[in-house]
């Protein structure tokens, strides 16, 4: 079946307009559109993705492949340590076989989905014993979470969404959501023979379950034809970038909620679904807001939004420490998160959306579409037929 569909460069701090990021432009099949993102000087450096974003499609065609990994480079400069390391990649990609073993045909398969890396079933990774990697997760998944454990090796994560986190911390798994990334430092212990696994997760009594499942197999040995791996330096970040929003000037407060119907099976923000004809919230350029992101159904969902990083302030009330801002965020099943979001770059000035970056949950109506307009110039010109919705809150 030939579809139209857009593309959106996850994450990125770039211009929503024209042959830019522009995820309402629909590219007809046959067709070619060419887009052109600059990236400032001064962007935050890391690792992002971009993904087709066809509304009512976009589960189907993720899941399917399309997407692709994207490093705006810089990360090690925030983060001198990890120069000197081997730097891997890690995009984690889902597929879905029916029963006789044909791959995207059903959305969610009773025997379960195949977890990648990269499209690869468990390849094989080699270290030193003592060494230290950069290892660079991007969850390039439709609905999936992988929840990974590698008994027997040091785990440090040192980043999240593309951006360093302030205090590194060690940790026994490291979970990685749809459309999350996560920078983590690996360290081997003796020799021998590890394995990375999706130990298995799940998003609730109404979400989805994803088995164990092998992800790689890591043999560690000594290389005589390589140097002795040398002790990693101090966890030192040098990241300007990463800063709390300033709180003393809240232009607006805003409840987001997501809701679903079991019957008709569509999914809710403030109990409307989808339309791209409608823009649902206008904001002023300069403006920072204060958003508490609600889930009132029986499993998660991940708050994305396009264009730009927020502050997350506290999740179920309890306050959460600075670590960096970040693009993402799964929402608690009858609980909240609230956020404080800076509507400051002028690049922004367009618009865009903000979604449950579970596609399934998407392409069932949660997604918003919202314009950050210049106050000089006001908001733009809505097409006949278009309207402003409601404000969330």
């Amino acid at each position: 079946m030939c579809r139209r569909s857009p593309t959106s460069f996850h994450g990125l701090g770039v211009s929503p307009q024209g042959h830019g990021d522009n995820s309402m432009y629909m590219i007809g099949p046959g067709k070619t559109w060419d887009y052109v993102i600059p990236i400032p000087k001064d962007h935050p450096p890391g690792v992002y993705w971009f993904h087709t974003h066809g509304h009512d499609f976009a589960e189907h065609q993720v899941m399917g492949g399309l997407s692709g990994t994207l490093v705006i480079e810089g990360f090690q400069d925030e983060v001198p340590a990890t120069k000197p390391l081997v730097e891997r990649m890690f995009a984690l990609k889902e597929f879905s076989p029916s029963s006789s073993g044909k791959l995207n045909k059903v959305p969610k398969p009773v025997n379960g989905m195949i977890d990648t890396i990269a499209g690869q079933v468990d390849p094989l990774l080699t270290m030193q014993p003592g060494e230290t990697q950069l290892w660079r997760f991007s969850g390039q998944t439709a609905n999936g979470y992988y929840r990974m454990r590698l008994a027997g090796m040091k785990l440090t994560e040192v980043g999240r969404d593309a951006r360093p986190i302030l205090h590194p911390h060690t940790v026994d798994e490291v979970i990685v959501g749809p459309s999350e990334q996560v920078d983590v430092l690996v360290t081997a212990d003796a020799a021998g023979a590890y394995q990375l696994v999706q130990a298995g997760s799940a998003t609730g009594p109404a979400g989805d379950r994803f088995p164990r499942q092998a992800l790689a197999e890591i043999v560690v040995a000594r290389n005589p034809a390589l140097p002795e791996p040398a002790p990693l330096g101090p966890l030192v970040i040098n990241a300007p970038d990463q800063k709390p929003v300033p709180g003393n000037l809240i232009a607006a407060h805003r409840l987001v909620v997501f809701s679903e119907d079991p019957v008709t099976g569509l999914f809710f923000i403030n109990h409307q679904t989808f339309d791209p004809m409608r823009v649902d919230l206008k904001v002023p350029l300069g403006s920072i807001e204060e958003w508490t992101i609600r889930n009132s159904s029986q499993e998660l969902h991940v708050f994305h939004i396009h264009q730009l990083g927020f502050e997350v302030l506290s999740i179920n009330g309890k306050p959460v420490p600075f670590q960096g801002l970040q693009d993402t965020i799964d929402v608690p099943i009858h609980g909240e998160v609230k956020i404080r979001i800076p509507f400051t770059n002028p690049l922004m000035v367009g618009r865009f959306m903000f979604h449950c970056h579970i596609l399934e949950h998407e392409d069932k109506g949660m997604m918003a579409q919202i314009e950050v307009f210049d106050p000089k110039t006001g908001p733009m010109k809505d097409m006949p037929g278009m309207g402003a919705g409601p404000h969330a809150g």
